[in-house]
């Protein structure tokens, strides 16, 4: 794999990320809309038949997914509400059908969680010492796929709850 794959996955991870930056705000980030894939346990991928709190889904094991774009990632129906949300945010940063194609099999994609349950083992408040602010040491464990990131940014913004307050 050479520097070239590296950008790509960096593009592919990088609209992920606008994806679900749009879909926050709109709602969409807690609640499943018709059409939508949902992720099963095993990996499996099925169809939402009906708008769904994402606690309801996590309850029948159920996760809300969202596109790392390829050429054989599957894709909600155009003619669902999921479909045409998730094709007019690719379309607005430029990812057209074309794309796809051209994708092949070297940029395969993928259906990702849009929410990442997380572990928390610990998390402490440390002293300012040796001219260094205070701060906090956190230990996590986060599922493969999800970034430490996105999680440290969450507890920054004060929106991280661990499994049991969700």
């Amino acid at each position: 794999r050479g520097a070239g794959d590296f950008f790509i996955n960096a593009a592919q991870s990088a609209i992920f990320n606008l994806y679900l930056s749009d879909r926050e705000p709109s709602g969409w980030g807690v609640r499943a809309m018709l059409g939508d894939l949902l992720a099963d346990a095993q990996g499996g991928l099925a169809r939402c038949e009906a708008e769904s709190d994402a606690s309801e889904l996590r309850g029948r094991g159920m996760r809300i997914t969202g596109p790392m774009v390829g050429g054989s990632v599957e894709r909600p129906a155009l003619d669902t509400p999921a479909g045409r949300f998730e094709a007019d945010i690719l379309a607005r940063y430029g990812v057209g059908e074309s794309h796809f194609g051209a994708w092949g099999k070297r940029l395969r994609g993928a259906r990702r969680a849009i929410n990442a349950r997380f572990e928390l083992h610990s998390l402490a408040a440390t002293p300012a010492r040796d001219g260094l602010a205070a701060g906090y040491a956190i230990e996590f464990t986060l599922p493969t796929g999800a970034y430490a990131t996105s999680l440290l940014r969450e507890f920054m913004d004060g929106k991280a709850r661990s499994p049991e307050q969700k």
